[in-house]
């Protein structure tokens, strides 16, 4: 601890132990997780060749992608629920001091988050209509995008660089 200089770290409020221990990288790598995993679903049933008899339904493929994308972002929110604001009551019962509005605003910031990895992932399931290229593709700009987040953090003269992260 007192080489990485983080000896005052402590757990002294819920909102400190979440952004220490879930929230700091887990938490964001599950939200991508899942978001792909659920916006990819298009992409799933042209590869599996399943997507005729999903199109022979009586809806327009409009419909049917904005069902897709809607369910994908119902999962991001119900996970954002559950990992988010179901501290809120647990730390009532366990009567440990919180401040509901971080866990609001948190939540507020993760499900944006989520949805913005949705649109990706949606766009470029879109336009290669393959797993591979898709998730090689959302990957590699979020990589990027976290790499630029880093970068802004160490050098001043390149913060800039962060508001072409989802990271920032």
């Amino acid at each position: 601890m007192k080489v990485l200089n983080v000896e005052d770290m402590n757990f002294s409020t819920v909102e400190k132990f979440l952004a220490i221990e879930q929230y700091s990288f887990t938490w964001p790598l599950l939200v991508i997780f899942l978001a792909v995993s659920f916006a990819g679903s298009l992409v799933r049933d042209i590869e599996k060749g399943t997507i005729d008899f999903v199109l022979t339904r009586p809806i327009s493929r409009l419909d049917l992608y904005f069902g897709r994308v809607l369910t994908s972002f119902i999962a991001v929110f119900m996970f954002v629920v559950a990992s988010i604001l179901f501290a809120i009551p647990i730390a009532a019962i366990a009567g440990v001091d919180f401040v509901a509005g971080n866990h609001i605003v948190m939540a507020m910031a993760g499900l944006l988050f989520g949805t913005s990895i949705i649109g990706i992932v949606s766009l470029f399931g879109v336009v290669f209509s393959e797993r591979g290229k898709t998730y090689g593709t959302v990957g590699g700009i979020l990589v990027l995008m976290y790499i630029f987040n880093i970068i802004a953090k160490l050098k001043d003269s390149m913060s800039g660089l962060k508001y072409f992260s989802l990271f920032h």
